[in-house]
């Protein structure tokens, strides 16, 4: 006997699908701009987001590096971890 398994197998696909589709980078509005965050994975809880694996974040002329960072959009602070490489222009600095 055969059995019809193609909508218990979308139903299954479905459920493994991400609650929420974030697209690759995230666009943060900031005074005369926007912060663009880009990451290996990022999720938002609330105002802060959370970002890990090859993290980028850029703002004018300005682009930090790291393994992971947060970042609240209400306070402006953030934090990172790891090599964390800053540059403006010419000038950089990494800790």
């Amino acid at each position: 006997m055969m059995r019809d398994t193609s909508s218990s197998s979308a139903a299954s696909q479905k459920a493994q699908e991400p609650a929420q589709d974030l697209p690759p980078r995230a666009e943060i509005p900031y005074k005369d701009g926007k912060i663009v965050l880009t990451a290996d994975e990022y999720h938002k809880e609330g105002t802060r987001y959370k970002a890990s694996g090859h993290v980028r974040i850029t703002f004018q002329d300005i682009v930090l590096t790291c393994d992971t960072a947060e970042y609240d959009e209400i306070t402006h602070e953030g934090i990172t971890s790891g090599p964390t490489h800053f540059s403006q222009n010419k000038a950089w600095f990494q800790c």
